[in-house]
Protein backbone atom coordinates (compact mmCIF):
# COMPACT_ATOMS: atom_id res chain seq x y z
CA UNK A 1 0.00 0.00 0.00
CA UNK A 2 2.90 2.65 -0.07
CA UNK A 3 3.43 2.09 -3.30
CA UNK A 4 -0.32 3.40 -4.20
CA UNK A 5 -0.08 6.05 -1.44
CA UNK A 6 3.29 7.12 -2.94
CA UNK A 7 2.06 7.58 -6.42
CA UNK A 8 -1.02 9.64 -5.43
CA UNK A 9 1.40 12.06 -3.43
CA UNK A 10 2.86 12.47 -7.11
CA UNK A 11 -0.08 12.89 -8.83
CA UNK A 12 -0.89 15.26 -6.72
CA UNK A 13 2.32 17.18 -6.36
CA UNK A 14 1.80 16.98 -10.61
CA UNK A 15 -1.39 18.29 -10.40
CA UNK A 16 -0.58 21.35 -8.09
CA UNK A 17 2.46 22.07 -10.30
CA UNK A 18 -0.03 22.24 -13.25
CA UNK A 19 -2.52 24.25 -11.61
CA UNK A 20 -0.07 26.41 -9.93
CA UNK A 21 1.76 27.24 -13.23
CA UNK A 22 -2.09 27.58 -14.98
CA UNK A 23 -2.84 30.26 -12.12
CA UNK A 24 0.13 31.90 -12.36
CA UNK A 25 -0.06 32.91 -16.15
CA UNK A 26 -3.46 33.99 -15.57
CA UNK A 27 -2.75 35.70 -13.07
CA UNK A 28 -0.17 37.29 -15.01
CA UNK A 29 -2.03 38.11 -18.10
CA UNK A 30 -5.21 39.91 -16.04
CA UNK A 31 -2.92 41.09 -12.98
CA UNK A 32 0.19 43.05 -14.66
CA UNK A 33 3.23 42.78 -12.69
CA UNK A 34 5.30 45.56 -10.80
CA UNK A 35 7.82 44.90 -13.89
CA UNK A 36 5.91 44.77 -16.34
CA UNK A 37 4.21 48.33 -15.14
CA UNK A 38 7.82 49.34 -14.81
CA UNK A 39 9.10 48.22 -18.34
CA UNK A 40 5.76 49.80 -19.93
CA UNK A 41 7.04 53.40 -17.72
CA UNK A 42 10.02 53.23 -19.30
CA UNK A 43 9.04 52.28 -22.86
CA UNK A 44 6.49 55.17 -22.28
CA UNK A 45 9.22 57.84 -21.07
CA UNK A 46 11.75 56.83 -24.15
CA UNK A 47 9.16 57.73 -26.37
CA UNK A 48 8.46 60.91 -24.81
CA UNK A 49 12.18 61.44 -24.69
CA UNK A 50 11.93 61.01 -28.63
CA UNK A 51 9.12 63.27 -29.12
CA UNK A 52 10.52 65.80 -26.66
CA UNK A 53 13.76 65.64 -29.00
CA UNK A 54 11.87 65.83 -31.66
CA UNK A 55 10.18 68.94 -31.14
CA UNK A 56 13.04 70.68 -30.12
CA UNK A 57 14.83 69.98 -33.70
CA UNK A 58 11.40 71.73 -34.83
CA UNK A 59 11.83 74.70 -32.90
CA UNK A 60 15.23 75.17 -33.73
CA UNK A 61 14.28 75.05 -37.62
CA UNK A 62 11.28 77.80 -36.96
CA UNK A 63 13.44 79.67 -35.02
CA UNK A 64 15.54 79.57 -38.25
CA UNK A 65 13.06 80.39 -40.15
CA UNK A 66 11.70 83.17 -37.93
CA UNK A 67 15.13 85.02 -38.08
CA UNK A 68 15.23 84.64 -42.22
CA UNK A 69 11.87 85.87 -42.07
CA UNK A 70 12.74 88.79 -39.76
CA UNK A 71 15.60 89.52 -42.03
CA UNK A 72 13.42 89.44 -45.03
CA UNK A 73 11.03 91.47 -43.50
CA UNK A 74 13.82 94.34 -42.19
CA UNK A 75 15.54 94.29 -45.59
CA UNK A 76 11.67 95.19 -47.14
CA UNK A 77 11.51 98.17 -44.83
CA UNK A 78 14.78 99.29 -45.60
CA UNK A 79 13.48 99.39 -49.40
CA UNK A 80 10.39 100.70 -48.92
CA UNK A 81 11.52 103.64 -46.71
CA UNK A 82 14.53 104.18 -49.46
CA UNK A 83 11.94 104.51 -51.84
CA UNK A 84 9.50 106.68 -49.61
CA UNK A 85 12.47 108.70 -50.29
CA UNK A 86 13.05 108.91 -53.30
CA UNK A 87 9.53 108.99 -53.92
CA UNK A 88 9.61 112.29 -51.82
CA UNK A 89 12.48 113.78 -53.07
CA UNK A 90 11.27 113.47 -57.08
CA UNK A 91 8.06 114.78 -55.87
CA UNK A 92 9.51 117.97 -54.78
CA UNK A 93 11.57 118.17 -57.48
CA UNK A 94 8.19 117.80 -59.33
CA UNK A 95 6.56 120.52 -57.50
CA UNK A 96 9.65 122.76 -58.13
CA UNK A 97 9.73 122.30 -61.82
CA UNK A 98 6.36 122.32 -62.14
CA UNK A 99 5.99 125.83 -59.81
CA UNK A 100 9.19 127.43 -61.90
CA UNK A 101 7.21 126.28 -64.69
CA UNK A 102 4.11 128.01 -64.03
CA UNK A 103 5.92 131.26 -62.59
CA UNK A 104 7.82 131.01 -66.57
CA UNK A 105 4.79 130.99 -68.11
CA UNK A 106 3.76 133.85 -66.23
CA UNK A 107 6.57 135.90 -67.48
CA UNK A 108 5.98 134.89 -70.98
CA UNK A 109 2.71 136.04 -70.39
CA UNK A 110 3.85 139.30 -69.00
CA UNK A 111 6.47 139.56 -71.63
CA UNK A 112 3.90 139.17 -74.08
CA UNK A 113 1.54 141.70 -72.37
CA UNK A 114 4.49 144.24 -72.09
CA UNK A 115 5.50 143.84 -75.43
CA UNK A 116 1.12 143.95 -76.58
CA UNK A 117 1.10 147.40 -74.58
CA UNK A 118 4.55 148.79 -75.75
CA UNK A 119 3.28 148.32 -79.39
CA UNK A 120 -0.16 150.14 -78.38
CA UNK A 121 1.75 152.84 -76.57
CA UNK A 122 3.77 153.26 -79.86
CA UNK A 123 0.96 153.24 -81.87
CA UNK A 124 -0.98 155.75 -79.90
CA UNK A 125 1.77 157.86 -79.76
CA UNK A 126 2.59 157.58 -83.55
CA UNK A 127 -1.06 158.42 -84.32
CA UNK A 128 -1.16 161.18 -81.80
CA UNK A 129 2.05 162.45 -83.54
CA UNK A 130 1.02 162.74 -86.43
CA UNK A 131 -2.47 164.01 -85.12
CA UNK A 132 -5.09 161.76 -85.63
CA UNK A 133 -5.49 160.44 -82.62
CA UNK A 134 -7.17 161.55 -79.72
CA UNK A 135 -6.51 164.01 -76.86
CA UNK A 136 -7.25 163.84 -73.72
Amino acid sequence: MVKIMDYTNVLVGLGAAVFGGVATKFLDRFMPSADKKIDAEAQLREELWAELKNLKVRVIELEKQSTEWREKYFELLEKYGRLELDYKFTMTKYEEMEMSMFKMRQNIQVDILNKEVAKNVDKKKALTDKGQGFSC
